[in-house]
Order: C-alpha cells, then sequence, then structure tokens
C-alpha cells in the first residue's frame, strides 16, 4: 500500500525479483505473493466485517486495498506494477489453484 503511495511499486517489484534470483529460487517469492493476494481477494471481498476492521486497524480504506491487489494482479504482462511482469515464464505458477494442496 505505502510503495504504491509513493509510486515505488515497480522498484519493490523489481527488488523481490532480484532477490529471488540472488537466492536462486526465481519465482519463488512472487508466485506466493500472487496467490497470497488471490487469496486475499476471495476472503475479504466477501466478508463485510473483515474488510471494516481491516480498513480500521490499517487507516487504509478499503477500496484502495482492493484497487492495489487488482494492479497487482493484472494479467498483463507490460504493466509495471503487476506480478506477472517480474515473473520470468519458466517459473510462473500463478495459474495453479492455491486451493488445491
Amino acid at each position: 500500500m505505502l510503495a504504491r503511495r509513493k509510486e515505488r511499486l515497480p522498484l519493490y517489484l523489481r527488488l523481490l525479483q532480484r532477490m529471488e534470483h540472488s537466492k536462486k529460487y526465481p519465482g519463488f517469492l512472487l508466485n506466493n505473493f500472487h496467490n497470497l493476494l488471490r487469496f486475499w481477494q476471495q476472503h475479504y471481498l466477501h466478508k463485510d466485517k473483515d474488510s471494516t476492521c481491516l480498513e480500521n486497524s490499517s487507516c487504509i480504506s478499503f477500496s484502495y486495498w482492493k484497487e492495489t491487489v487488482s494492479i497487482l494482479l493484472d494479467p498483463d504482462r507490460q504493466s509495471p506494477s503487476a506480478l506477472v511482469s517480474y515473473i520470468e515464464e519458466p517459473y510462473m505458477d500463478i495459474d495453479r489453484d492455491f486451493t488445491e494442496e
């Protein structure tokens, strides 16, 4: 949320990508982050009480949360703020249903 407010979301995503490569686990962090955000959508978008608690505890409007998650989950690989832009094709694992496990 704060990275987006400061217009630094692409910078943070690039840093995560570099961290993955330096640890020899390309795609690991960003795929997990993507799956976490998908879970977040399923959980918070259907529970008014939980979304209100999130908004009150973070002092960030729920609409801003939703917009930020949508930006991060954008499937357009050309979007500089989309997670998929930072996961190389051979390591992409975002189409998997995270509830399978």
